[in-house]
């Protein structure tokens, strides 16, 4: 399956009805298109229009989208990656404002209702950054959200939300605390030590302890949770993190973070009202990867380690190697 479900769509379309075909579609349905953009080039109309026809329109003969018909001449795919088609369908148009950028991954706020989404981009659009507003439409897929189509992107030097003063706030503090020196020999507890109450307390909720206490007391309460219940801790986090601890544990316990390149990663703050969901926040939830500094020849790289005090316990359990359908 192609990274770009959209690409991956363009080209069985073209396969199944052939370029002959999509131009005729493409004049016949022109009128019915809903996302006309006024002095929009014919490029962008196309690639536009290309979105529409392989992600919503229902056809009358057949009463279903290319994404169905798509399914049925692929049976081999899995039932989640069907079902991550299939849910494609469920687009939402509106108008956003960015109120991050990580990468290729950015966090849009719906003006009209609030809510967020994470969306990742397949390419860097350098007109997309935090402040922009984008009049547009998103489709999910997975766990994640993509854009479809071209938007309308606006900026403007005032601030549009509060929350993007807020997420930048956020992020710096975040870098403070990853760039706390590190070493093999480090613990859970010294770390957690240095960590704001906002984490501690997000760590006391997953591992269902209490969050009243000094924050000191909290601390011990955590390590002890997370040494004496290592196998139910492992058993119940997805195996995309298991499969990312692995890795850790597999390079004596500690990585620099590019090696987790291909694992999600996104960090909110407040983990006592929204702790981390994503792969590796997960773990860093659960005490079981920490990130800081540490020192790789005679440079200091931004690096995983797996807490000294819980790494041999990690290798005594049966999870190891297990990755991959293996179990």
């Amino acid at each position: 399956m192609n990274n770009n479900i959209l690409f991956e769509l363009y080209d069985y379309c073209e396969t199944k009805f052939g370029k002959e075909e999509i131009a005729r579609l493409l004049h016949s349905l022109e009128a019915e298109f809903p996302y006309h953009i006024e002095g929009i080039d014919r490029h962008n109309f196309i690639r536009n229009f290309m979105d529409w026809l392989v992600l919503e329109k229902v056809f009358p003969e057949t009463g279903k989208r290319i994404t169905e018909l798509y399914i049925e001449d692929h049976q081999e795919l899995s039932q989640e990656m069907k079902q991550n088609i299939l849910n494609t369908k469920n687009i939402i148009v509106s108008k956003f404002v960015v109120i991050s950028k990580e990468g290729l991954n950015i966090t849009l706020k719906d003006m009209n209702n609030g809510r967020y989404y994470t969306v990742t981009q397949i390419i860097n659009n350098p007109q997309i950054r935090a402040n922009t507003i984008i009049e547009g439409r998103i489709f999910p897929y997975g766990n994640i959200y993509r854009l479809a189509g071209v938007m309308v992107l606006m900026h403007t030097p005032m601030i549009v939300d509060p929350d993007i003063l807020m997420h930048a706030y956020e992020k710096r503090e975040i870098e403070r605390i990853e760039s706390m020196l590190l070493a093999p020999s480090t613990t859970l507890t010294a770390v957690l030590n240095k960590y704001p109450f906002q984490w501690v307390d997000g760590m006391c909720e997953a591992l269902s302890l209490e969050t009243r206490g000094k924050k000191n007391e909290k601390v011990r309460e955590i390590a002890n949770k997370v040494v004496t219940d290592l196998p139910s801790i492992i058993h119940k986090i997805p195996e995309k993190s298991r499969e990312a601890l692995t890795l850790v544990l597999k390079n004596d316990g500690y990585v620099k973070y590019n090696a987790l390149k291909e694992y999600a990663d996104e960090m909110p703050w407040w983990w006592n009202n929204t702790p981390p969901t994503s792969t590796i926040g997960i773990l860093r939830l659960y005490g079981l990867i920490i990130i800081g500094k540490m020192p790789h020849g005679t440079k200091l790289y931004k690096t995983a380690i797996i807490p000294n005090d819980i790494k041999e316990e990690l290798q005594k359990l049966s999870f190891i190697g297990t990755q991959h359908g293996e179990e």
